[in-house]
């Protein structure tokens, strides 16, 4: 068994709280569309990379600076509104509560958010399986949401995936 690349994991932590889970981060357009965030500290850097809105994918990296072939944090994901819902539920409220729990990560659970989290609208809950070394896992956020007749239910809004590793060579 490989030994977790401690240093690596809380600087992951630290910088997935100052990139898109903060409340006002600096994202750079690319030509593509897609969106670029980046955070570095302590000799160590993270990029962000995503594109989409309402069905959307990315990847994150970090590595320490200046080091020959370093260990590096790797991760993708993607996910989705449903289609049926994108009339039903606002995408806005929706990221604010991704984006709130998101914020809750910590080094026990480095991946995305917490188990379990409640928003101001939605529910977050994640499932992951796996240490930093190696992991998979899925999101989603639930609540309420309103349909053409004003009729109220409890619907998922949001469903996301994502798999990763520190990459040791």
């Amino acid at each position: 068994m490989i030994d977790i690349d401690r240093e690596l994991v809380a600087f992951v932590v630290e910088a997935k709280k100052y990139t898109y889970a903060a409340a006002e981060s600096k994202e750079e357009v690319l030509p593509d569309g897609g969106r670029k965030l980046v955070f570095e500290a302590d000799g160590y850097i993270y990029e962000d990379i995503y594109c989409g809105l309402c069905e959307f994918y990315g990847r994150e990296v970090a590595y320490k600076k200046d080091i020959v072939n370093p260990r590096k944090w790797v991760m993708q994901y993607s996910g989705l509104i449903p289609a049926d819902l994108k009339q039903l539920a606002d995408p806005r409220e929706i990221y604010a509560d991704l984006k709130a729990a998101l914020r809750e990560v910590y080094f026990g659970l480095p991946f995305r958010g917490p188990r379990l989290f409640t928003g101001k609208k939605f529910g977050y809950f994640m499932d992951a399986h796996g240490d930093p070394n190696f992991f998979w896992g899925h999101e989603s956020l639930r609540g309420p949401v309103y349909d053409f007749r004003q009729s109220f239910r409890e619907e998922l809004v949001y469903f996301g995936a994502f798999h990763g590793m520190i990459q040791q060579e």
